[in-house]
């Protein structure tokens, strides 16, 4: 969904808000078989199943947030003037519940609450957050001399608080051949063509969350006073209070793109 209002100075400001929502919940019963040898006269038992029930439920919620200022010019038929002011936010929420039991007394009853033994129920959960500003500033010279610069302010809740942040320019500059005067003489067969260099980094937050101590439990092989395996919870893992957004930077030293006016076709060159 979004909406989009002009301003005064013709700026134009836009919201989008979106939401993702992901259920999935599965329920099954295994009945209690007997295997047997169809060989055997006795009919000897050779195997067994024992009725059970298994649940499992995964949920996912994701929303994000969005609002930009737009505002573009053109000055004396040869200036061209586009600015960008953007903010985002966007949340990420998943859980997941499993559970697991056996020991019914028919093949009537097939909810959890029905069974006796062997228990196991185990879930999980997870949220993340990312804020960003972000802007973008384009400039041309009649059409012919291109300049762009962006930069990117975000942060993620998956990095410790001090090291949550961080910044993202880049930059790029364009020449239109096509528009110069040499040029003419090869209009009726490219009508576009032009090179291009772009120079900056992105952040990529996709990690897990190996700054936050974890705990596990598990079961011992030691029998308690009521028949029943002991449980144990381990000692917490070290964060990793160092981790930080992976910074990748890019390089695109030259370009170029053909339009063919006749034909039709595109071609693209990179290196």
């Amino acid at each position: 969904t979004f909406l989009q209002y002009i301003l005064p100075l013709n700026i134009k400001y836009k919201v989008n808000f979106a939401v993702s929502k992901y259920d999935a919940n599965t329920h099954s019963f295994t009945p209690e078989s007997v295997l047997v040898n169809p060989k055997n006269q006795a009919t000897r038992l050779v195997g067994k199943t024992y009725r059970n029930v298994e649940r499992t439920s995964n949920s996912n919620l994701n929303t994000s947030f969005f609002q930009t200022l737009n505002w573009t010019k053109k000055l004396a038929d040869i200036h061209d003037i586009n600015l960008l002011l953007g903010f985002s936010m966007e949340a990420f929420d998943n859980s997941n519940f499993n559970g697991y039991i056996e020991g019914f007394l028919g093949n009537e009853l097939s909810e959890l609450n029905a069974g006796t033994i062997n228990k196991d129920v185990g879930g999980t959960s997870s949220d993340s957050r990312l804020m960003s500003y972000f802007g973008r500033s384009n400039y041309s010279f009649d059409d012919k001399y291109l300049f762009e610069f962006n930069s990117r302010y975000d942060g993620s809740s998956r990095f410790p608080g001090d090291l949550r942040w961080g910044f993202f320019p880049s930059a790029g500059v364009g020449y239109n051949i096509a528009k110069e005067n040499f040029f003419a003489p090869l209009a009726t067969v490219v009508n576009h063509m032009k090179i291009r260099a772009t120079y900056g980094s992105l952040g990529n937050s996709n990690v897990g969350y190996y700054y936050v101590p974890t705990v596990a439990k598990a079961q011992t092989n030691f029998i308690g006073p009521n028949g029943t395996y002991l449980d144990y919870v381990s000692a917490p893992g070290l964060g990793n209070y160092g981790l930080t957004w992976e910074k990748p930077t890019t390089l695109n030293v030259a370009g170029a793109t053909l339009f063919t006016f006749h034909r039709a076709q595109r071609g693209n060159y990179k290196s």
